[in-house]
């Protein structure tokens, strides 16, 4: 999804993934993203023209994101393609159906009853599943652990409008 996001959407969740990016986390694989950028210059190189976002920004973020996640690079184009799908889901270009009566959550067959419903449940998850928290590198994983950690901390001792006004009401 950051792949396709511009501006201070962008900017906004770079600043969450930032530790991920730490120069002690994604320091030696610094090389190999610079041979990438190279590998990638020399192919439109000779002709002296470039088409930026599909012959080098596409590729290259996509290709350093798999790169991180131990992901076989030839897989950027599936990791390219998902983030511009997520991208467009999360931008409301996409119809998801007819919405459903009820709860998903309390249905007795519900495929979704398994589903962490704050953002602490799903860290709790997360930090339980060998297989989920296995596809990306340790050091991320653990990275990620604490950033949503803290983010929850905050959430969690953030005090709303609503809270304020019910305190004052009870006053």
């Amino acid at each position: 999804m950051l792949l396709n996001l511009e501006g201070e959407d962008h900017h906004r969740l770079r600043r969450l993934l930032n530790p991920a990016f730490s120069p002690k986390l994604i320091g030696g694989l610094v090389p190999r993203f610079q041979a990438l950028a190279n590998e990638l210059i020399d192919v439109f190189h000779s002709s002296g023209e470039c088409e930026f976002v599909s012959q080098f920004a596409e590729p290259y973020a996509a290709r350093v994101i798999a790169i991180m996640l131990g992901i076989p690079e030839e897989e950027w184009r599936t990791i390219a393609a998902w983030s511009a799908e997520i991208g467009l889901g999360l931008d409301h270009e996409v119809d998801c159906g007819p919405s459903t009566e009820g709860s998903s959550y309390t249905a007795e067959t519900s495929p979704f009853a398994e589903l962490p419903l704050t953002l602490g449940d799903a860290i709790a998850a997360f930090e339980r599943n060998k297989v989920v928290r296995g596809c990306m590198p340790e050091e991320l994983a653990t990275q990620y652990i604490a950033v949503k950690s803290d983010e929850w901390a905050r959430a969690c001792g953030a005090v709303t409008d609503f809270d304020r006004e019910m305190y004052l009401e009870y006053l």
